[in-house]
């Protein structure tokens, strides 16, 4: 049995699950390592390196599985592991003992070798160790101290080379800042520039002033790691034993170290502030740099201004976005850039009349939000994220349009003037009369009563439009607003169209499920912006509201949920801020997050839908019987899998959060029923596949596996394939029935849907192998 499993359970803590337990060597199996390529890349896209140091195999994991781009077997192990004074005593065959631990500890992150002293004096003797580094330990990236263009040029034929300047602890007799002068900065600065010629991939600036390491760090090709070198390099290091204190009291303390914690089983979750602060750009502080002498800066920069550019072109524009790559091909972005640039585009908002919203898709989620902006303002929009713009539109209110191909929800509008109601209570919603409802729900369930709501009144009504595809293709450039609020499966189709409709200076704003639409939209914003277009700024609000549709413009608000804005690039900032200032003022619960988190929000709602989609169509129940207590374990494989392949692809969601949010959603939602439960019993095509299946095409793309989801996913898809309404009546053998399940949860015969699951995960779980190894599955009407 996998140690996995083991030690982890339906008893077992959410602690026990996160963030080690998501990466794990059974999850983690098979993961494709990062490359030398893709760290260099990452220049290009103004993305952060994070590197540390890595000296067994347990500082390796945990600096793998916080997610650190790159691990340095450094000459320092020779202070920190082995207790000796100077760097310098350390030789190439105790480093070579140690970089092999490292390595067996290492999943994904690049590991570079630091070639100790003595061994680089000339190009032979380094060529000689680069060779025997790479044959013992299979590492493909050497670090030498000092400005030896020679010898990196000669190393470089065997292996990639970073190359270190500025203070160099093998041969430093003090901690003295290089750099201090606009003089000494000019030298570093041309040494720089010969190192990158004579062939190395990365450059370390230690003990560098701020100025001059920024000044160098822009001048080149390939991208600079900073220690004590201020924020302006493109990556930063730090020895690991001085971020997680573990010298003991005494220890030397650096001013260009920060320590993050001071006891051992802090470790991983230190390791994940520090890559996140250097990422965000919060380390180093100003306390953690040294500035250069009192009119140096201006001498170097006055210096700096008459030397002639060394540096590549910069000026290719870089790959936005991230997390979730595209491989999707719309429509031509010439064409649309061409259009967005002619004379009938207005440049900016026009503040005369109302501000208008369209609703593209007239599903219950369309048709709550177009009813919730269709609304007065309860409150004032004073907070600090308001527009100036929008505030003086409210004068004019908010014009709201669904767009649709629904025949029955425009013949309705036509029919009652364009009237959408809403009924805002708490209880249940009505159940549909499908033969699924008239079973009684598995008894592994703790049982709901069910209060349907007769004639509950037609609910508060709001004026709306309602239109046609075809009548919103003749529209351009007329919305403030545009809100997708269709299936995933249709964002291909529709993106293009929705994007047009906003005006120059509008939003394009995403209420999907999944992560397919995110990577279709993302893509087409990236592609537009790349060919010297404008287009709309582009939000995704993920939100746990849900309503049922009781009749075509009528339906039911059920539970208490909210919406989390989040921004597509710093350019969607401010329009961020404007659309979480319209849905407070319509009473909307709202989160406004930095565009940096997009990702993260984005499969942390996948992991939600993995969990809750599947399972409630299974089980055919609410939301609300999620949270039973013997759908812990379901959950917790469910949800850590989705956390395993987000991490695995450097997104920092944790399984702590990622769980708190699957159990929030289903109780703040606890009479609902699942799109794809409603998509099941309507006998629709479920949207499963954009949501399950982006997190199992995403796990193959980086080497790993997604079972649990993969089970779930083809369960769902043989209900679809079928067209059937409810599960068939599964009869298991006494033995299993006597049996049980674990946890003390028996199974009887009439909970047919738990059985087919249990079943399935019995290809997973070793327990449950145990159970249903002889069961016998019989099918009858």
């Amino acid at each position: 049995m996998s140690s996995f499993y083991g030690i982890s359970g339906a008893n077992a803590d959410d602690q026990t699950w996160g963030p080690g337990a998501c990466t794990s060597l059974h999850q983690m199996h098979g993961l494709k390592p990062i490359t030398l390529s893709q760290v260099l890349k990452k220049k290009s896209r103004h993305e952060k390196i994070v590197m540390c140091t890595a000296y067994d195999l347990f500082t390796s994991r945990v600096a793998d599985d916080a997610m650190v781009d790159i691990l340095l077997v450094g000459d320092s192990l020779a202070n920190v592991v082995l207790g000796e004074s100077r760097t310098a005593a350390v030789d190439l065959d105790t480093m070579i003992l140690f970089a092999k631990l490292v390595t067996k500890g290492t999943r994904r992150s690049l590991v570079v070798f630091d070639l100790p002293y003595g061994t680089y004096s000339t190009p032979e003797q380094a060529v000689a160790a680069t060779i025997k580094v790479v044959q013992e330990t299979g590492i493909q990236v050497v670090k030498l101290e000092g400005y030896l263009p020679e010898v990196v040029k000669e190393v470089s034929k065997y292996a990639a080379v970073c190359c270190h300047l500025g203070l160099l602890p093998q041969t430093a007799t003090s901690f003295v800042t290089a750099g201090g002068t606009a003089e000494d900065a000019e030298r570093l600065l041309q040494q720089a520039l010969d190192l990158q010629d004579a062939g190395a991939a990365m450059l370390v600036l230690e003990m560098v002033c701020t100025e001059a390491a920024e000044h160098i760090s822009r001048s080149l090709r390939i991208p600079t790691i900073g220690i004590g070198a201020g924020v302006g390099c493109d990556g930063q290091v730090l020895v690991i034993h001085d971020m997680l204190g573990l010298c003991g009291p005494g220890a030397a303390q650096y001013k260009f170290a920060k320590r993050y914690a001071n006891l051992y089983d802090m470790a991983v979750s230190a390791l994940g502030t520090f890559r996140s602060e250097v990422v965000q750009g919060s380390f180093p502080q100003q306390c953690n740099s040294t500035p250069m002498r009192p009119g140096e800066g201006e001498k170097f920069a006055d210096t700096c201004a008459h030397r002639t550019s060394t540096s590549a072109d910069s000026s290719t524009i870089a790959e936005r976005g991230g997390g979730i790559s595209s491989s999707v091909t719309l429509g031509s972005t010439k064409q649309y850039s061409a259009e967005t640039k002619s004379s009938d585009v207005p440049q900016e908002t026009d503040s005369s009349g109302p501000y208008k919203v369209c609703v593209w898709g007239g599903g219950r989620m369309g048709q709550l939000f177009a009813w919730i902006l269709a609304g007065s303002p309860q409150i004032l929009a004073t907070d600090q994220h308001g527009h100036a713009g929008w505030q003086q539109k409210q004068m004019y209110g908010i014009e709201v349009t669904i767009c649709t191909s629904r025949k029955d929800l425009v013949a309705a509008s036509n029919q009652n003037g364009g009237r959408l109601s809403v009924i805002r209570s708490h209880g249940p919603p009505t159940t549909s009369s499908s033969p699924s409802n008239d079973r009684t729900h598995s008894s592994t369930l703790a049982s709901i009563a069910e209060n349907p709501l007769g004639a509950a009144g037609n609910g508060e009504q709001r004026l709306i439009k309602v239109i046609s595809h075809s009548t919103a293709d003749k529209l351009r450039y007329t919305y403030d607003l545009v809100i997708i609020a269709c299936h995933s499966a249709a964002t291909q189709n529709i993106a293009e169209s929705a994007f047009r409709m906003a005006r120059a200076g509008g939003m394009v704003a995403s209420l999907q499920n999944g992560l397919k639409a995110p990577r279709i939209l993302r893509a087409l914003h990236d592609r537009q912006l790349q060919s010297g277009g404008e287009p709309p700024a582009l939000l995704f609000m993920p939100t746990s509201l849900a309503a049922v549709e009781k009749a075509p413009l009528l339906v039911q608000e059920v539970g208490k949920g909210n919406v989390k804005i989040c921004g597509h690039l710093w350019r969607a900032s401010q329009k961020a801020g404007e659309l979480h200032s319209i849905l407070i003022s319509r009473g909307i619960r709202c989160e406004l997050l930095p565009c940096h988190r997009l990702d993260e929000i984005l499969w942390e709602k996948a992991a939600v839908n993995c969990f809750i989609n599947p399972i409630s169509a299974l089980l055919n129940c609410t939301n609300g019987q999620l949270t039973d207590p013997r759908l812990e374990l379901a959950r917790k494989l469910v949800v850590s899998e989705v956390v395993a392949v987000a991490r695995g692809k450097g997104i920092p969601l944790t399984f702590a959060s990622a769980s708190a949010a699957a159990l929030d959603v289903a109780c703040a939602t606890m009479e609902n029923s699942s799109s794809t439960l409603g998509q099941l019993q309507e006998g629709r095509p479920t949207e499963l596949v954009d949501i399950s299946g982006e997190v199992i095409r995403e796990a193959n793309l980086i080497g790993l596996k997604a079972p649990v989801n993969r089970l779930l996913l083809e369960l769902i898809g043989l209900l679809e394939s079928t067209q059937a309404r409810r599960l068939t009546t599964c009869i298991l053998k006494a033995s299993v029935i006597t049996h049980g399940l674990p946890g003390n949860m028996p199974l009887c015969k009439g909970s047919t849907s738990f059985g087919c699951v249990a079943i399935g995960m019995s290809m997973l779980i070793p327990d449950l192998t145990r159970i249903y190894e002889s069961a016998e599955v019989l099918h009858s009407d």
